[in-house]
């Protein structure tokens, strides 16, 4: 009897610890099983973070090209605003020097007067530019070349005629000219001479836009 008690005791107890090896067995699998699915994890939260960065980098190449793009556009806008503004300037004074030239041509005798009067200034280049020649000084006054002075140097319109320094010639004008005290300027090109090269001349005026119909050779300056 008392035998037969022991074979159920041992019975039991290896029943007991082949449950508790089992489940030290499905624990440790487990274990397992957790560490292999973290492990997943924290490799898809690392792919997921570098996609995130390559995104975040994507959308900040895009985000400056974007600005450039915009910028570019508002240079251009800006650009052809300023040309559309130039365009309506020159618009606007081709039509005034139009006008201008309409006018001089319905005045005959304003513009014969006139090209006498410039003609009768300009002789005075002559003798600058002997002087400059023969001697290399430049004149810088009506005697310097042996002209009368201002004063009694004149023509219809033409008040007074003067030789500056650096053998500018002066031309000044009455009213009948349509500008009292008007200006006409001939300016020797000094550094070209220097050079060996020819006396060139221009001529401008800040006071007669309608200089051009009287003579092509002269420019109308517009004042700074």
């Amino acid at each position: 009897m008392r035998s037969r008690r022991l074979q159920v005791i041992l019975a039991l107890i290896v029943v007991v610890i082949s449950i508790l090896l089992w489940r030290v067995e499905q624990r440790d699998r487990s274990q397992d099983v957790d560490a292999t699915a973290i492990g997943k994890i924290g490799v898809k939260l690392a792919e997921a973070s570098q996609t995130t960065a390559e995104s975040t980098a994507k959308i900040a190449k895009i985000s400056v090209q974007t600005s450039t793009a915009v910028d570019r556009l508002q240079e251009q806008a800006l650009l052809s605003s300023k040309r559309q503004d130039r365009s309506e300037a020159d618009a606007s004074a081709l039509k005034h020097r139009v006008k201008i030239l309409e006018d001089v041509v319905n005045k005959p005798g304003y513009v014969a007067m006139m090209a006498a009067d410039l003609q009768l200034g300009a002789s005075a280049k002559v003798a600058i530019t002997e002087m400059y020649q023969s001697n290399g000084i430049t004149a810088g006054s009506n005697a310097d070349v042996g002209m009368p002075v201002a004063t009694d140097w004149h023509g219809q319109s033409l008040r007074e005629t003067h030789i500056r320094p650096g053998g500018v010639v002066e031309l000044i004008f009455d009213k009948r000219s349509g500008v009292a005290g008007g200006v006409i300027r001939f300016v020797p090109d000094l550094e070209l001479a220097a050079r060996g090269g020819p006396m060139d001349w221009r001529c401008e005026t800040f006071d007669y836009p309608e200089i051009e119909a009287i003579t092509p050779s002269c420019h109308f300056l517009i004042k700074p």
